[in-house]
């Protein structure tokens, strides 16, 4: 029985979805509005419903929701290749926490993740003023760690489950990048999350696990 899969979602042609390395213990699936063909992925034809990047969010975000039947998930980017077998990585990388992520490469505090958001004009500064401040009402500390979630593996339990839709109910809310509330959730739910201890392939020079595309 397949208990993992590894997925992603592209909206608007954003991403070019590239063929990957193929384990036939793990199931491929790319949600997107559009038609396309590029084995080893199934592909599951969807309307948005929340705007095209929102609607990414919400594929990436709510695993549990779709994807009941599995007890892993691993969620990428679209732009993203997987290079080799992540099979035996999930519970070394995973360790004793259900979700695991990248450090950010550059950044370690959410607020200053908003303000460079901001600056490259990336949400509306409404938007993200009114959601950090509130973070900031709450107590949430500066400085307290930020996350690349372009590469995601989580283990379906019951505390995913409630950590997926407070996640998204940020991300529904308030601004679309989730980079902003990732770590806020994490504080509110009290959890803990495991760094993936890989190299970011953003750099281009990390290609062993992950291939790292250009953006349309």
């Amino acid at each position: 029985m397949i208990d993992t899969v590894i997925y992603t979602a592209i909206f608007g042609g954003f991403d070019k979805l590239s063929s990957s390395v193929v384990n036939k213990n793990v199931k491929y699936i790319c949600f997107t509005d559009k038609e396309i063909k590029c084995p080893p992925w199934e592909i599951v034809v969807v309307k948005p419903e929340y705007g095209l990047r929102r609607e990414n969010r919400k594929y990436k975000i709510l695993s549990h929701k779709f994807f009941e039947d599995y007890d892993y998930s691993i969620y990428i980017d679209g732009d993203y290749t997987v290079m080799c077998n992540l099979l035996p990585y999930i519970k070394k990388w995973l360790g004793e926490n259900d979700i695991a992520v990248q450090k950010h490469p550059v950044r370690s505090c959410l607020y200053e993740e908003a303000l460079t958001c901001i600056g490259q004009r990336k949400d509306k500064k409404e938007i993200i003023i009114k959601q950090i401040q509130k973070y900031k009402r709450e107590g949430y500390p500066p400085r307290n760690g930020l996350t690349d979630n372009a590469f995601i593996i989580r283990r379906h339990t019951p505390q995913i489950k409630k950590f997926n839709e407070m996640w998204w109910n940020e991300v529904r809310n308030h601004s679309f990048r989730d980079q902003i509330s990732f770590c806020y959730v994490i504080w509110k739910l009290k959890m803990k999350y495991s760094i993936i201890p890989i190299l970011n392939p953003r750099g281009g020079k990390n290609i062993r696990y992950l291939k790292k595309g250009d953006h349309k």
